[in-house]
């Protein structure tokens, strides 16, 4: 599974250079407006040339830079890092869990290459997004319907929602089936949490926990829903 804001990196360079050539040739062609075909007449070109720059400066790699450097404040910080996930569909918890584990391999590779610059950059990216997480994790409680805060013990890593059918996995980690289960199954065998390798896949009811939860949401009268969203795992390239 690849690193989206990594391989945004690698490409938008290019990307941008093609930009360019793109803005010369149009260039180029505007002393010859009368000899041209209609579509590529002075107004057509101008449009497409505003078009062009206006993709230059929307640039997701110059956002992903400028986080990476610290060059900007706190409060664009949360903004450029919005944009990014905006711009990657990195909307999920899920999604942004699928992209530590892409980093951590990735890093794996770099390591075991010797390239230091490479495992320095993707160390930067990994901050990032682990900020990008916790943002969604605050968000996220405080979206929360229940009327006192969820223990976080009691949520499960991947959906950040009350547990109903807790289960353990291999590295001892307690999930909600359902989101471990097609975490799995979109042939993900390393643990979310701890990003090791799964030994095995099979699951085990954590009924202690579920008890404990149960017992919570009486004390709190907190209603637990039968039935959950279905997890989704749509992971898009830009």
């Amino acid at each position: 599974m690849p690193s989206m804001p990594y391989q945004v990196l690698q490409v938008e360079p290019l990307i941008s250079e093609i930009r360019m050539s793109t803005l010369e040739i149009f260039k180029m062609l505007e002393p010859f407006d009368e000899l041209l075909p209609a579509e590529l007449k002075a107004s057509v070109l101008e449009n497409n040339i505003q078009e062009v720059k206006h993709r230059e400066l929307d640039n997701t790699a110059t956002c992903i830079k400028q986080l990476l450097d610290h060059a900007v404040t706190p409060g664009d910080r949360l903004n450029s890092m919005a944009k990014i996930v905006d711009r990657l569909n990195l909307k999920s918890n899920q999604l942004l869990l699928i992209e530590a584990v892409a980093l951590e391999k990735l890093k794996e590779d770099a390591e075991q290459a010797e390239t230091n610059n490479q495992v320095e950059q993707i160390d930067q990216i990994v901050a990032v997004v682990t900020q990008m997480h916790n943002e969604l994790t605050t968000k996220k409680q405080s979206e929360s319907c229940s009327p006192v805060p969820i223990p976080l013990d009691f949520c499960c890593p991947l959906s950040l929602e009350l547990m109903t059918d807790p289960v353990i996995v291999a590295l001892g980690q307690t999930y909600e089936r359902a989101y471990i289960k097609a975490w799995i199954d979109t042939g993900l065998n390393v643990c979310p949490k701890t990003r090791k390798t799964f030994t095995h896949t099979s699951m085990i009811p954590d009924f202690t926990v579920k008890a404990l939860i149960a017992n919570w949401c009486e004390s709190n009268k907190v209603k637990l829903l039968d039935h959950m969203r279905s997890p989704s795992f749509a992971y898009s390239q830009p």
